[in-house]
């Protein structure tokens, strides 16, 4: 399924923290360690076809997906997503919270959260350790790698899940990222603070969306 198209509206790459597909930010399906910036509004809507991918979470194919994500406090984004499908709407509620390890600078850090805090679809805690590598000199090549690994439940199965996202310039990065039973993988384009996200879900099952975002205050946690 590809995973997302995602247009977001900031000044600059590294107070960007790109939603997943139902409104936290993370990867494709994968919470990342990076959150939306403090005082950032992040708005988006997504075309999925969750027949394959997700059918254990109980969604019923061409979903729609709006969600609203908020930078809170730096750190800690809340968010609002609306999912709507053959079986009706519903709305659903996250939050997230990153802590770096060791000190503010450390590439290395924990990101706790939860999808659905209400589990009106299905409540989905997670942790997931991050650790963020520069593969480059940032002025002459901000060649970047963004590992994340921890463990989820409810949509995420009660397992273990990864992901990646490898920079390849300021403008492009590809991802992957993987819960039990199902690997995905996705395209990440960058241009003047928008966003461009193509992915595939379960590599198969196609999702298109579009987004927004305003930064109204700060960076966000764990720039890229």
């Amino acid at each position: 399924m590809v995973g997302a198209i995602t247009l977001l509206l900031f000044p600059a790459r590294s107070t960007l923290a790109a939603p997943s597909y139902l409104g936290t930010s993370g990867l494709i399906i994968v919470p990342d360690q990076r959150t939306v910036g403090h005082g950032a509004l992040v708005t988006s809507v997504r075309f999925l076809d969750l027949d394959r991918s997700l059918g254990s979470a109980g969604f019923s194919g061409g979903t729609q997906v709006w969600s609203l994500g908020y930078g809170l406090l730096p750190d800690f984004e809340i968010a609002f997503s609306q999912l709507r499908d053959r079986e009706g709407t519903k709305g659903i509620f996250s939050g997230k919270y990153r802590m770096p390890l060791f000190d503010r600078s450390s590439p290395l850090s924990l990101t706790v959260g939860a999808i659905d805090l209400f589990d009106s679809q299905d409540f989905s805690p997670y942790a997931v350790v991050g650790y963020r590598l520069r593969l480059g000199p940032k002025q002459v090549s901000p060649v970047a790698l963004n590992l994340t690994a921890g463990y989820g439940a409810g949509m995420f199965d009660k397992g273990l899940v990864a992901g990646a996202e490898l920079a390849l310039g300021p403008r492009l990065s590809l991802m992957v990222d993987a819960k039990p039973g199902t690997l995905n993988s996705g395209l990440r384009f960058f241009s003047q603070g928008f966003t461009l996200d193509i992915g595939l879900l379960d590599m198969n099952d196609l999702a298109v969306g579009l987004g927004f975002g305003l930064a109204l205050g700060g960076p966000g946690g764990g720039p890229f």
